[in-house]
């Protein structure tokens, strides 16, 4: 029983390491950090080794041959590169990780679990899209096994049967080797990725800005309680912010890289982004901000010739994901209740100043430090700090930083007009989502201003 509740966790992080240990590093002491990192992107991965077993033999059951040959493959990479024993020797001989890394992650842990513990002691099956839709999808694939195709019926339309599977195949596969629907292993899940994706946090403003800022993020993106109580309550919203924030540190330590093999970062990107649309479907969006504003910056810097190049990387990253999320789309998941929704009717909520008016007021007062719902202080945070440091003068920071600002704009745009659009009232639906929405990118804003501040070191020499 134990060894059953360890390996749904030990492949996913040896798998998920193959990826986490390409992220930027400057020495051996972030390779405790890297390994923290690991099981979001394995989790990933697994899960789409899993709807790869349910297409072949439509039985969860058989992924344990699959698992298998996959570490031992995972277990060959880490050992031709020689990663493993080299970072985890260096890292033991670094003094500096006590002080700046094991405490800032220490308190990063128990602030996190005690908002779970908090919001689990009075709701454990999570919020309504957790209990209403991963996690009953999730049941359908571990208990109805030979009709797992049921969890995308029409009958239940409420429950979204069009909305991606990484999140229900990595807890039913977790239930299928415990032999149990323990509500543990989704809170286990939630808590995995929250966690990570505020140490991706730290570690990433760390290493391109320095500890002072790394430390100063993750105090910014703690002041939005509600943020970590999304993570608490099952959302989506925190796993697929984590591949946000993911695909954009890799692309942003392509452009500050001098590395002559640095072209590989947007391979894994890419692949980061299509791990965004498996988890949610504002992933999509995601990816058409994340192209359109790489175009639009590579046109205002004269450099487009520069920007066909890395398409072919890019979409050599998402390929491997979008082929079976298109799959699943067209051959399983049932039409989107938005695009389904098109027609005159829509138009008419085009022409609708009201909607607009809805939509910018209840943006405005999220980020108004106010209330237990609220991106407020984490805003102001981030904003003080920068004004402090004073902006960078390093142009691939400036560079970068302004894709970034840019890739937020535009996902802002696109989430804006969904609500213009979407079938339901609208008051209704901003109240319900849009908090949940900024959530997911709220680490990546966060990483772009202080990507954008100036570090210590830039300070002392101006």
């Amino acid at each position: 029983m134990e060894l059953n509740g360890i390996w749904p966790v030990v492949l996913p992080f040896f798998v998920g390491w193959v990826i986490s240990s390409n992220l930027p590093a400057s020495g051996g002491k972030e390779t405790l950090m890297r390994a923290l990192i690991a099981l979001p992107f394995g989790f990933a991965i697994v899960s789409l080794l899993s709807f790869l077993t349910l297409l072949l033999s439509s039985m969860l059951t058989y992924s344990y041959v699959f698992e298998g040959a996959l570490i031992l493959c995972a277990a060959a990479f880490l050992i031709y590169r020689g990663r493993w024993k080299s970072a985890v020797d260096t890292s033991l001989r670094s003094e500096k990780i006590a002080v700046y890394y094991v405490i800032p992650l220490v308190i990063v842990f128990f602030l996190i679990l005690a908002t779970f513990v908090q919001t689990l002691k009075f709701n454990p099956h999570g919020g309504w899209d957790a209990w209403a839709i991963w996690n009953l999808r999730a049941k359908f694939l571990f208990k109805n096994e030979a009709f797992w195709k049921d969890a995308f019926s029409s009958y239940i339309p409420w429950s979204h049967p069009d909305y991606p599977l990484l999140l229900p195949l990595t807890v039913s596969r977790w239930w299928k080797y415990l032999g149990l629907d323990s509500v543990s292993v989704p809170q286990a899940v939630a808590f995995v990725f929250t966690f990570s994706t505020l140490i991706l946090l730290f570690y990433s403003v760390s290493h391109f800005k320095g500890t002072i800022q790394g430390v100063a993020s993750v105090l910014a993106i703690s002041m939005a309680f509600c943020y970590l109580k999304n993570g608490a309550q099952q959302y989506a919203d925190i796993p697929i912010g984590f591949f946000f924030l993911s695909a954009s540190v890799f692309v942003v330590n392509k452009d500050t890289s001098d590395d002559k093999n640095r072209m590989k970062f947007l391979i894994l990107s890419g692949l980061c982004l299509g791990f965004a649309a498996w988890t949610k479907n504002e992933g999509l969006i995601f990816i058409t901000a994340f192209m359109a504003a790489r175009l639009v910056i590579f046109l205002l810097t004269s450099r487009l010739r520069e920007f066909l190049k890395e398409i072919p990387y890019f979409l050599a990253g998402m390929a491997q994901v979008l082929i079976p999320l298109i799959i699943f789309k067209f051959k399983f998941a049932l039409p989107n209740d938005v695009l389904s929704s098109f027609g005159q009717d829509t138009i008419n909520k085009f022409a609708d100043i009201g909607r607009y008016y809805t939509i910018l007021k209840s943006f405005i007062l999220l980020c108004i430090p106010y209330g237990e719902i609220n991106f407020g202080f984490a805003f102001l945070t981030s904003v003080a700090f920068l004004i402090v440091s004073g902006i960078t003068q390093v142009k691939k920071y400036l560079f970068t930083s302004a894709f970034l600002v840019l890739t937020l704009l535009f996902m802002l745009i696109g989430d804006f007009f969904v609500f213009v659009v979407i079938p339901y009232d609208v008051n209704f639906t901003v109240a319900t989502l849009l908090y949940r929405l900024i959530s997911q990118i709220l680490p990546l804003g966060i990483f772009a201003v202080f990507l954008l501040s100036a570090s210590m070191s830039e300070r002392e020499i101006i």
